[in-house]
């Protein structure tokens, strides 16, 4: 569909409205949503709605300043936004005051009405009245929104306004509902939810069916917590645009940090909620194969230097060639534009073989990949990752190729996601292309989505010939690490968000 249509988005049940669009001048509805998509990615995305940068200008068409109502329902909606889709991914909205006739990617009317979006991700860049919630929930309210204390105090006010809030600004970012996936019908065959005025929008799909979607109509509490993001809604936005630079996200999409956000020699690593504002939770690898935290010169580091399974895992005086600082991405993926990985034509892993984008499968020979010390990304089948015949131009192509040590073979991962090589180019993918089979090409570098990547897989010290592990398999804040034999599961699965 054409950006220039109109996407109509609506959200009733349980309060969590979306919209409902109309033609900009007639007011009839006009737009037909595309047909849905096959690639096998959680959120469910309107990949040709995703914008290309990750800071947005928000503002508000109607605050009333000084009124204890409007104030507060503001806040709550800035605090939901900024504390789950900027906490969790590469995001940040910046401006939240009044708006003027300067541009605005994002303008909220305030309105006792159905909470709307007019548009999906960056087709509702400075549209007028283009987002409308409710702070006030006087006139119009459900069940839940609506309920009153024997005071008359609005008891879910706070809970509603944030749930509204999340869920609006999920569609903002170009994602729509999840129960409009085909798979409900098997996964929640008793919800009868549906989204009125519309079909669904979606054409692919960033994970598995989200039950507990903040985008998903059939999952009726969402009112009870505040907005708060699933693990697959973290797992799918970091999917698309990214997550923080610098962090290490392992198990229920929490990140890798130190105890009690020390510093110290010695110190303990273990998993903690990701916070932006915490510095321990920002790495950096090293071009020896070292993770650094940027917060010190601590580098990851196995305790005493041990091969032993069950060995604890610490941060200390960062000390080049030692073995227990060394780790690699142990046939890693490369992850990219919509969830794409970069892989091989048909997953051939001869020399010459063109490489493209492909729906993420870690098992599979043309998307695993090494970065060696020396820059090369170099594939499972041991030939390395090549700009053809050495051509400087944009949309060059990218191949594999015989590791040669030339300079249309070697990488840098850059902060903010970009992988630079030749002639201080980016991977890029052809056209921005959003769909499996799109081409990966060389291209001047500019910052936008489709010049974003990260790694992902399992992170093994090559002197033990171990993984880094999440003790017993959890995934919540407060596990510690340690060294165990590699086994591919999830306790061992880190995306490195460079």
């Amino acid at each position: 569909m054409s950006l220039k249509q109109v996407w109509v988005v609506s959200c009733l049940a349980m309060g969590l409205g979306c919209g409902g669009a109309a033609d900009e001048v007639s007011g009839e509805v006009e737009a037909v949503a595309p047909q849905l998509g096959t690639s096998k990615a959680e959120l469910y995305l309107a990949s040709s709605t995703i914008w290309p940068k990750r800071t947005f200008s928000v503002c508000w068409e109607n605050p009333t300043y000084g009124d204890p109502t409007d104030d507060m329902g503001r806040y709550w909606t800035r605090q939901a936004v900024e504390g789950q889709w900027a906490r969790v991914a590469n995001l940040a909205f910046t401006g939240w005051g009044a708006c003027t006739s300067a541009y605005s990617d994002v303008r909220i009317r305030i309105a006792d009405a159905n909470p709307i979006t007019n548009w999906l991700g960056k087709g509702l860049g400075g549209v007028y009245n283009g987002m409308t919630l409710n702070l006030t929930y006087d006139v119009w309210a459900n069940t839940v929104c609506g309920l009153k204390n024997s005071s008359g105090y609005y008891v879910n006010r706070e809970t509603c306004t944030k749930a509204h809030a999340v869920h609006e600004f999920g569609h903002m970012l170009g994602f729509a509902h999840e129960q409009d996936r085909s798979e409900r019908s098997t996964v929640e065959p008793t919800c009868t939810e549906s989204s009125p005025w519309f079909t669904p929008t979606g054409d692919s799909k960033v994970t598995a069916y989200d039950t507990l979607s903040i985008m998903n109509y059939c999952y009726g509490d969402h009112w009870k917590h505040f907005g708060e993001l699933s693990v697959l809604d973290v797992e799918g936005v970091r999917q698309v645009y990214g997550g923080r630079p610098g962090t290490l996200v392992g198990g229920a999409g929490n990140c890798l940090d130190t105890e009690y956000g020390s510093t110290a020699d010695w110190t303990l690593t273990k998993l903690n909620r990701c916070d932006p504002s915490q510095p321990t939770q920002a790495w950096t690898r090293q071009s020896n194969n070292s993770i650094k935290l940027n917060a010190a010169n601590r580098c990851l580091d196995v305790r005493n230097g041990s091969t032993s399974s069950g060995s604890q895992i610490q941060i200390y005086t960062c000390s080049s060639g030692a073995g227990g600082q060394t780790w690699i991405f142990d046939k890693a993926v490369i992850s990219g534009n919509n969830g794409k990985c970069l892989g091989t034509v048909s997953n051939a892993t001869t020399s010459g073989t063109t490489v493209v984008m492909a729906d993420c499968n870690p098992s599979a020979v043309g998307q695993q990949w090494t970065l060696t010390t020396n820059g090369e990304i170099k594939n499972v089948n041991g030939l390395c990752l090549d700009v053809r015949s050495g051509n400087t131009a944009d949309n060059t192509a990218l191949q594999l190729w015989g590791c040669n040590s030339s300079a249309s073979q070697l990488w840098s991962l850059q902060t903010g996601g970009a992988i630079r090589g030749l002639a201080s180019k980016c991977i890029d993918v052809y056209g921005a292309g959003t769909t499996a089979g799109s081409s990966a090409v060389l291209y001047t570098c500019s910052g936008t989505t489709s010049q974003r990547w990260h790694l992902r897989g399992a992170l093994k010290n090559p002197v033990s010939g171990l993984c880094l592990d999440s003790i017993g398999g959890a995934s919540a804040p407060g596990t510690n690490q340690q060294l165990y034999a590699c086994n591919g599961t999830a306790a061992q699965t880190w995306s490195y968000f460079f």
